[in-house]
């Protein structure tokens, strides 16, 4: 799960290891939710290093397919079993027999929320299966960049069978994150670079490759991983998000706390790193060319309603004599698709062979 055998000091994320070790002390389950790449699996790592209970790394990274089949290898391999295509019988007996010898067996299952294609009630009552095999001595850890309770309301109930409690990585210390990145890199941190970074990981590797700190989102990797970050929150919280930089104070901000996005300062909450305010400035900056304007606008006024082709021409082709063809149209729609300007709208346009176009909300 990680490529490194750095053993952390004493200190290193001590309160919330602390916490974690607690939670699997009491003998629940947890989900561990962090943003993405922000290196939560060094934590996990010092977790299981300064624990005497024997822990095992399920990792969504190294399939090279999101099927049952991977899930349940991966499981077996790690657990020893030689023969591929194991039954839940022989995997749970495997994990009898290691939590047996060992006290106490902490499974990690890091990213589950990337097995979206797998995930339903069948999967949750399999690993509540494999749990309950010796429940007093198995633990399961769950990590996810939101909120397994959120993402999957409608199995909220397979979910709480499994899960007792939600906690939240928000991030690292600076002297945390300092640890390490020298524990994969030895090259002097740049001061600016861990500024920016703002306690993540995978920020502060390409910040520390970056040419100009003076304007890093020109650096395309940066602008790349800040985008992927914006782009992994729910349409709510980017609204929430611009809503707070514009000083709106909205009345609920607890998941971008949680989650780390928002960070405690004197002038009340702000985003975890300044590249992440001046990337949704940015979006905010962007403008329409005209016909895709009108072209939004009459797909928002009909919002999850198909509207006919001809519709749409009359419309943005107003001013224009004459039949407008479907190579123009065709071109306009792919044109409003890639524009960044409406990437942050959070919408889907989908054709309807022979009718028209449908705008969705995600």
């Amino acid at each position: 799960m990680l490529y490194t055998s750095h053993h952390f000091s004493d200190n290193f994320c001590k309160d919330f290891i602390d916490q974690c070790r607690a939670d699997i002390d009491s003998g629940i389950s947890i989900n561990l939710v962090a943003m993405p790449g922000a290196g939560v699996t060094f934590f996990l790592r010092s977790l299981s290093q300064k624990d005497s209970k024997s822990y095992l790394f399920i990792n969504s990274f190294e399939m090279a397919e999101f099927s049952r089949k991977e899930f349940y290898d991966q499981i077996s391999q790690k657990l020893g079993i030689s023969k591929a295509g194991s039954s839940l019988n022989e995997i749970s007996q495997a994990m009898i027999k290691k939590s047996n010898q060992i006290g106490r067996l902490v499974i990690v299952f890091n990213r589950l929320d990337r097995l979206e294609e797998i995930l339903d009630q069948n999967f949750f009552d399999n690993l509540r299966f494999l749990r309950d095999s010796n429940r007093n001595k198995i633990n399961m850890i769950f990590v996810s960049s939101h909120p397994l309770i959120e993402t999957h309301g409608h199995q909220i109930k397979d979910i709480l069978s499994l899960i007792a409690k939600t906690e939240y990585f928000t991030g690292y210390e600076d002297q945390d994150l300092i640890e390490v990145y020298k524990s994969i890199d030895k090259q002097k941190i740049d001061q600016r670079a861990l500024r920016l970074a703002g306690g993540h990981l995978l920020l502060l590797q390409v910040l520390m490759r970056c040419q100009n700190l003076n304007r890093p989102l020109s650096d395309p990797m940066v602008k790349l991983v800040v985008k992927d970050l914006h782009n992994s929150l729910t349409p709510k919280d980017k609204k929430t998000l611009v809503s707070i930089l514009a000083k709106n104070n909205p009345s609920s901000i607890h998941n971008l706390i949680n989650m780390g996005y928002l960070k405690k300062s004197s002038d009340g909450y702000i985003p975890f790193s300044p590249l992440l305010q001046e990337y949704v400035n940015s979006l905010g900056k962007q403008h329409l060319p005209i016909k895709e304007k009108r072209l939004l606008k009459i797909l928002t006024q009909n919002k999850g309603k198909v509207v006919p082709k001809e519709t749409i021409c009359d419309y943005v082709w107003s001013e224009k004599d004459g039949i407008i063809s479907d190579w123009a149209l065709n071109a306009l729609i792919y044109r409003l698709r890639k524009h960044s300007a409406f990437d942050s709208q959070n919408q889907t346009i989908e054709s309807r062979k022979g009718e028209g176009y449908i705008l969705f909300e995600n």
